[in-house]
């Protein structure tokens, strides 16, 4: 089979079998992108555009506690059945996938005793218990 000569662009050199012809509508492809993307960038607020990580922080929260009050407390009740509560959060940890009690502000992970188990709370964003934002595995 022989190889067919494509231009490329007017009086400019032939390419066989069109392979220029293709980096060329890739190339051009992309550069014709990119500013898009930049504007969009430059016009949308950085409220925005970053927000969907704040509310992810929000959703691992939620996971969390409800995970250490509904899954690890339980798993932790059945292993000691002579005891009513763990001393301290730490011993539901290694329940968890991830040994660390701290949630995605850096702040530590509470926990409370209730009548039918605990209750595991995170601060949330503002860092303080007690305020809207808390993330309560009883709620």
């Amino acid at each position: 089979m022989t190889p067919t000569l494509v231009p490329i662009a007017p009086r400019s050199r032939f390419a066989f079998g069109g392979a220029h012809v293709r980096c060329a509508k890739i190339a051009f492809a992309a550069t014709s992108t990119i500013p898009i993307v930049l504007l969009v960038l430059l016009v949308t607020p950085p409220q925005r555009r970053f927000g969907c990580f704040s509310s992810s922080k929000e959703d691992i929260a939620k996971a969390t506690v409800n995970k250490f009050a509904h899954e690890a407390y339980v798993q932790w009740a059945h292993e000691n059945p002579g005891l009513v509560y763990p001393k301290h959060l730490g011993e539901l940890s290694e329940y968890m996938n991830s040994k660390s009690a701290i949630d995605p502000w850096d702040s530590p992970y509470f926990m409370q005793r209730a009548q039918r188990g605990i209750v595991v709370m995170s601060a949330g964003p503002d860092r303080v218990f007690g305020t809207s934002d808390d993330f309560r595995s009883d709620d």
